[in-house]
């Protein structure tokens, strides 16, 4: 820490909204749903809700990929952010530029148009052997596309077991904020932004903020600040 300085930690905390794909537990099948390189199917053995899930395999021959795609055009709104998520059975390897999903106008992938965050795959979801893949993707400006989840690199068969594929868009409303330090509150830290003023060595120690919505809250260590050295990545709470 240096003495008198200034700090300012900030969290990036989304409120997704409701799922605006049809279809997305494959319930009726395969409806809204289409393959773009490779082949799609029903699979009826596992799921991680409901009584069935779906398959993507990529070709055997060139060339190697496979896409999942909602076969309907979704008009987005520029400059709101849009969680993409998807279960998927035994974990998920993203292409080697860390894509997973993409925006499809025109028949191809869309990468000028559309801004990507993308997250590491979650560990197992709710004890289960399904990881999570999600990405927030935000038009840079009013379009009409389709979504679509990438298969480069999928285990030895070629194929991915997907359950869940939803899209939800995103707002930074209806959220509360509450920053910690060291495990104590700090009365009246309720922004998203923490700013430590005329820094000393009684400022030391780990920053906590926890971020709530109307079903619950979700906590992260956001920075230990002390001995000249600060971990200032802050995190993305969705």
């Amino acid at each position: 820490v240096l003495p008198g300085g200034r700090l300012t930690l900030s969290v990036l905390a989304l409120n997704p909204g409701s799922n605006i794909l049809n279809n997305s537990g494959f319930e009726s099948g395969l409806s809204y749903w289409s393959a773009d390189g490779g082949t799609i199917g029903l699979v009826s053995d596992k799921s991680y809700r409901g009584f069935a899930s779906a398959s993507i395999t990529r070709p055997t021959n060139p060339p190697l990929y496979g896409r999942f795609v909602y076969s309907q055009n979704l008009s987005l709104s520029s400059g709101v952010p849009y969680l993409a998520s998807e279960k998927v059975w035994k974990g998920y390897s993203p292409f080697d530029n860390g894509q997973s999903f993409e925006m499809m106008t025109a028949g191809s992938g869309d990468y000028s148009n559309f801004e990507y965050i993308r997250f590491p795959l979650t560990g197992s979801c709710q004890g289960t052997e399904w990881s999570m893949v999600r990405s927030v993707i935000t038009p840079t400006r009013q379009i009409s596309s389709s979504l679509r989840l990438l298969n480069y690199a999928a285990p030895q068969s070629g194929t991915y077991v997907l359950d869940d594929f939803e899209l939800r868009a995103c707002s930074s409303t209806g959220l509360s904020y509450q920053w910690y330090k060291d495990g104590a509150i700090l009365p009246g830290a309720t922004t998203p932004h923490l700013d430590l003023q005329n820094l000393s060595l009684e400022d030391s120690g780990a920053y906590v903020v926890v971020v709530s919505n109307a079903y619950g809250s979700v906590s992260r260590s956001t920075a230990n600040v002390g001995g000249g050295q600060q971990d200032l990545e802050a995190p993305r709470v969705m």
